[in-house]
């Protein structure tokens, strides 16, 4: 085996650090089947020196093999039958709080932070009705087209900040309706939410409770507020760029990229987007902030925001 970690220290594909030190020895240990089924083992300071050549042949290689192949189906796990690896290894892995570490699962959120960081700076700056319906017969017809996984995932996230937006402008101009109207442009209103609930990250279902706070119904907001704390609660959640790399890996790492943005993801919840209020409560706080400084929004952080519409909703 020392021979072995010299190779694959040469080759730098791996980072030796103690949180990755089990991922760092099961790559040494294919390795080294590797060079039993080729019958050369190189040695390292001399690598013209094959170090199996007249001792790992013949009965003794399928031998050796066949009890490498058993420490291989048995997985990382095979460490613990050494009594003094096990004596180390156990008190770490009975721990609720120890997560195995793995290159794979750093890959995979370290990728999911950047398409995260890249989508959810699209914005969409019309006030108007029909440019909003404009936008969401385009994005109808994008997803026709063969696109990428992150493509699909973008528009996903685009419908439903079109869905957000169009709902709250609606929302706003219906003070002066006719009670039928008003009734059927609040059956839609709640369609859109909670399609752009289904189809955008977890942080799209807190625009569904301050539109039942808006419209006074204050149990179900209480209730989807209970719900969103539930799902903030996982270990497993993306905040921006902050994330527990390895129990993200662990609970959506098989999930399609839409199910990861839906359960995990979660970004700020703004008040006022372009003009078009969300929560009418902090409307002079941002008309106070943008005549001192342009273009900018305030942002609730989506745990903070719970809380918020919780409280004024009681």
């Amino acid at each position: 085996m020392k021979t072995t970690i010299f190779w694959m220290i040469q080759l730098g594909h791996m980072k030796w650090i103690p949180n990755n030190i089990l991922d760092c020895f099961w790559r040494c240990f294919k390795y080294l089947i590797h060079c039993v089924h080729r019958e050369d083992f190189p040695n390292f300071f001399i690598p013209q020196n094959n170090m199996f050549i007249h001792k790992v042949v013949g009965d003794a290689r399928e031998s050796l093999l066949r009890q490498l192949h058993q420490y291989y189906r048995m997985g990382v796990s095979c460490l613990l039958l050494s009594p003094t690896l096990r004596s180390i290894l156990e008190p770490a892995l009975s721990s609720p709080y120890y997560v195995l570490s793995s290159v794979e699962g750093e890959i995979l959120s370290d990728l999911d932070i950047c398409g995260m960081t890249e989508i959810i700076q699209l914005s969409f700056s019309s006030e108007d009705i029909s440019k909003s319906y404009l936008y969401l017969k385009s994005i109808n017809k994008l997803s026709r087209l063969s696109l990428s996984s992150y493509q699909l995932l973008t528009l996903q996230f685009c419908t439903a900040e079109t869905l957000v937006r169009l709902a709250f402008i609606m929302t706003n101009r219906s003070s002066c309706c006719s009670h039928t109207t008003i009734y059927n442009l609040d059956i839609l209103i709640c369609g859109m939410l909670k399609m752009a609930a289904r189809l955008g990250h977890m942080s799209h279902l807190l625009y569904l409770a301050l539109y039942y706070y808006r419209t006074w119904r204050f149990d179900k907001t209480l209730h989807i507020t209970h719900i969103t704390k539930q799902r903030l609660s996982q270990a497993f959640i993306m905040y921006m760029e902050t994330v527990d790399k390895q129990r993200y890996h662990k609970a959506v790492g098989n999930m399609p990229l839409s199910r990861r943005m839906k359960i995990a993801w979660v970004v700020d919840v703004r008040s006022v987007r372009k003009n078009v209020p969300f929560l009418e409560e902090l409307c002079l706080e941002q008309f106070v902030k943008s005549t001192k400084r342009r273009h900018t929004l305030i942002c609730i952080t989506v745990y903070y925001g719970r809380d918020v519409v919780c409280v004024i909703s009681l």
